[in-house]
C-alpha cells in the first residue's frame, strides 16, 4: 500500500508526507547544505531517520552552516563543559569558518571566551568579510602571524584581500603574493602586488613588507612553480629572469599570460643579481609539490635548466595529499636527497605507504618524528618507527601521548612496545588537560601517582583547570585529588565553564 500524502489546514502538501517517498527525499537532501539531513531531514519522521542512517547522514560538520536550533540545542545549557579549553576555541574557530554569525555569537556566549585571534584566519579562509567586521567591530586584535590576507589569497578571495588591507589596517605581506601565484591567480597576485606600501628608497633592499625584493623574488618564482602549468611558468621565469630559457610557443593552447606590470617592475629592480642556491632550491621544491597535472615534466625541465636536486623537493612531495608515495618513487628515481622533514610530513598525515617507502630508503629521521605520531595518535606510524630501529624515546612518547589524549597509543607505549615505559606522575599530568577522562582512569587503575611528590608546584587540578575540561576535574575532586588555593583563579582565567561549582566550594 502506497503511502498517503498529506495536508495541512490550507490544503497544501506537507514536507513530512512528501518525504515518505524515499527517492524524492533523497532528491531534495542533494540540493540541501551538508548539515540539514543530521539537523534537519533525519528528525523530520522515522521513515527519514532509516532512509539516512549512514554515518555520513549523522556528522554535524561545525566548519559549515548549523541550522541554530540544532547548534543551540548541542552547544547551549552549559554543554561546552564537555570540550577542554582548546576544543572550546576550535568550536569558535570553526563556526567563524561557517560564516554563521548568529551561531559564533552563541559559541563565544556557550564556551565563555572571546573569540580567539586567529578566528581571523577562519574568516578571510571562507571569505567572510562579515565575521571579519564583527571581530573588528569588538577590537579583535590580529592573528600574530598577519597571516589572514595570505590566507585569503590562497582561497581567491580578493574582495577579502581588499577589505583587510583598505578597512581593517592589516598589514601587507609578501606571502600573500606568493599564495595568489600557488592557486595559479596571476591577476590576484599582481593586484596583491601592486598593494605593496610604498619605503624610503634606502630602504627598498630589505625592509619590514618582507625582506628584500631578491628574496621576494625568489618566493615569487617558487610559488609560480608550485601553481602554473609547464608553459606558463616558462614563460613567466623567461620574462622575469633576463638570463632564463626563452619559452617556446606552447603548441597545447595553454595559458598564455604575460607578466602584469608590478610582477615586471619587482624583476627590473632586482636587476641582474642572482639567484641563491637556497632559492633555486625553493623554485624546484615548489614544482614537487604542485598540483598541475604536469609537475613531473615541470621537475624534468628544471633539471635540465641546472636547477638544484634539494631535500627540501622530496619534503613537499611527502606533503601531497593522495600522491606522495608516486612523487617520491619517482624523485628518487632522479637522484633527489631525503631530508628529516620528509619522515615528519608522512607521518603528520599518518601516510603510511610514504612512511614505509622513505623508512627503506633510509631516509634520516630524529625523535621529534616518533614525537609528532605519539602527539597526533598515529599509532601505526609509531610502531613502524619503533619496529624500523628510528629513535622513539620513551618517557617523551608517553607523555605527547597523554597530553593528546590517546590512549591506544600510550596503552601499547607501556605494555607491548618493550620501552620500559614507567608511568609517573607527569605523565597524569599531561592527561589531566587532555580532556579524556577514560585515561586518567586508565593511569589510576595501573597505580600511576595523582600527586605531586613535593617537588611540583602543580597539582593535578591546577592541570585540569590549565585544560579547561570541566569532567575532568569532576573526576579529580571525585577521588580525592587537592585542590591548592589558587585553583578556582585558574579557573576563571579559562572562562566560566572551567571548574565551575567544583573550586569555588
Amino acid at each position: 500500500m502506497q503511502p498517503h500524502l498529506g495536508y495541512d489546514n490550507g490544503g497544501t502538501c506537507t514536507l513530512g508526507s512528501l518525504l515518505w517517498f524515499p527517492d524524492l527525499a533523497e532528491r531534495i537532501a542533494a540540493h540541501l547544505p551538508p548539515n540539514e539531513v543530521p539537523c534537519g531531514m533525519r528528525l523530520v519522521n522515522k521513515a527519514t531517520a532509516a532512509l539516512f542512517s549512514k554515518e555520513e547522514h549523522k556528522i554535524v560538520d561545525t566548519c559549515k552552516p548549523v541550522p541554530l536550533g540544532a547548534f543551540a540545542e548541542r552547544w547551549g545549557r552549559g554543554r561546552a563543559r564537555e570540550l577542554t579549553l582548546d576544543g572550546r576555541r576550535d568550536l569558535i574557530r570553526c563556526t567563524a569558518l561557517s560564516g554563521d554569525l548568529p551561531n559564533l555569537e552563541l559559541a563565544t556566549d556557550a564556551c565563555g571566551l572571546l573569540p580567539p585571534l586567529d578566528c581571523w584566519l577562519a574568516a578571510a579562509q571562507n571569505g567572510h568579510i562579515h565575521i571579519c567586521d564583527w571581530l573588528k567591530k569588538r577590537d579583535r586584535p590580529f592573528d600574530k602571524q598577519r597571516g589572514a590576507v595570505a590566507l585569503a589569497a590562497r582561497h581567491g578571495h580578493r574582495q577579502t584581500c581588499d577589505w583587510l588591507l583598505r578597512e581593517a589596517g592589516y598589514p601587507w605581506s609578501e606571502e600573500a603574493v606568493c599564495e595568489g601565484l600557488r592557486r595559479g591567480d596571476l591577476d590576484l597576485a599582481n593586484w596583491l602586488l601592486q598593494q605593496r606600501p610604498a619605503e624610503p628608497e634606502a630602504e627598498n633592499d630589505n625592509n619590514e613588507h618582507g625582506g628584500g625584493r631578491p628574496e621576494l623574488l625568489g618566493g615569487v618564482l617558487a610559488a609560480a612553480a608550485h601553481g602554473f602549468d609547464l608553459s606558463t611558468f616558462r614563460r613567466l621565469l623567461w620574462e622575469l629572469l633576463p638570463d632564463a630559457t626563452p619559452a617556446s610557443e606552447p603548441s597545447d593552447g595553454g595559458n598564455q599570460a604575460t607578466v602584469p606590470a608590478a610582477l615586471r617592475a619587482l624583476a627590473l629592480r632586482v636587476g641582474d643579481e642572482p639567484l641563491s642556491e637556497e632559492d633555486l632550491g625553493s623554485v624546484v621544491a615548489g614544482a614537487a609539490g604542485s598540483k598541475t597535472s604536469d609537475w613531473a615534466a615541470k621537475m624534468e625541465w628544471l633539471e635540465a635548466e641546472g636547477y638544484p636536486k634539494t631535500p627540501e623537493a622530496t619534503e613537499k612531495a611527502a606533503a601531497c595529499k593522495n600522491s606522495a608515495l608516486q612523487r617520491l618513487q619517482w624523485l628518487r628515481g632522479r637522484g633527489y636527497p631525503l631530508g628529516e622533514g620528509a619522515i615528519k610530513e608522512a607521518v603528520s598525515r599518518g601516510d603510511m605507504p610514504a612512511l614505509q617507502y622513505l623508512l627503506a630508503e633510509g631516509a634520516p629521521s630524529d625523535v621529534e618524528a616518533a614525537d609528532l605520531a605519539a602527539r597526533n595518535g598515529r599509532l601505526a606510524a609509531l610502531q613502524v618507527l619503533h619496529t624500523t630501529g628510528r629513535l622513539v624515546t620513551a618517557e617523551g612518547a608517553a607523555m605527547h601521548a597523554a597530553w593528546g589524549g590517546h590512549l591506544p597509543v600510550l596503552a601499547w607505549l607501556v605494555e607491548e612496545s618493550g620501552l620500559g615505559v614507567e608511568l609517573h606522575y607527569d605523565i597524569f599530568a599531561q592527561a589531566t588537560q587532555s580532556g579524556n577522562v577514560g585515561m586518567l582512569e586508565w593511569l589510576h587503575q595501573r597505580g600511576c601517582p595523582t600527586e605531586p611528590d613535593g617537588k611540583k608546584h602543580w597539582s593535578a587540578v591546577d592541570y585540569a583547570v590549565a585544560g579547561g575540561h570541566e569532567p575532568s576535574i569532576e573526576w579529580l575532586v571525585e577521588r580525592g585529588c587537592s585542590i591548592p588555593v589558587g585553583a578556582a583563579v585558574k579557573g576563571h582565567a579559562q572562562g566560566p565553564v572551567a571548574g565551575r561549582g567544583y573550586l569555588a566550594g
